[in-house]
């Protein structure tokens, strides 16, 4: 490992958590939770469905992204109203997943969508 010259910072490299959730940021996907408590939930997919669900977003979402944000936890609390809570990217329902989606965009910005493909850039 070089060494850092003095004066300069070393950076930690991002973790799991970090980066999904910048990936999420890049398609218009966003939290209205603290920072602290999005990179927790994101960071463990023993106990909270965020990280397959976040990840189905991405593989959803990308490349184009959305015409506006809507917030990840939103998503997951729609989903779990209507499915079983995922702990992997595999169960989650893709469906299920849209709706819920299209639900807390409707939500967030006092729309009546009816689909996914019309939030979509």
């Amino acid at each position: 490992m070089p060494k850092p010259i003095k004066g300069q910072v070393q950076q930690m490299p991002l973790t799991f958590a970090e980066v999904q959730l910048h990936k999420l940021a890049e398609v218009g996907v966003d939290s209205s939770l603290e920072h602290s408590d999005i990179l927790d939930f994101l960071g463990n997919p023993d106990f909270t469905p965020y990280p397959a669900v976040g990840q189905a977003l991405l593989n959803l979402l990308s490349p184009n992204g959305l015409r506006r944000p809507v917030f990840i936890d939103v998503v997951v609390a729609n989903y779990e109203a209507i499915a079983d809570s995922p702990r992997r990217v595999e169960d989650v329902d893709q469906g299920v997943l849209a709706e819920a989606f299209v639900q807390a965009s409707n939500v967030r910005h006092g729309t009546e969508d009816a689909d996914l493909a019309s939030l979509l850039k």
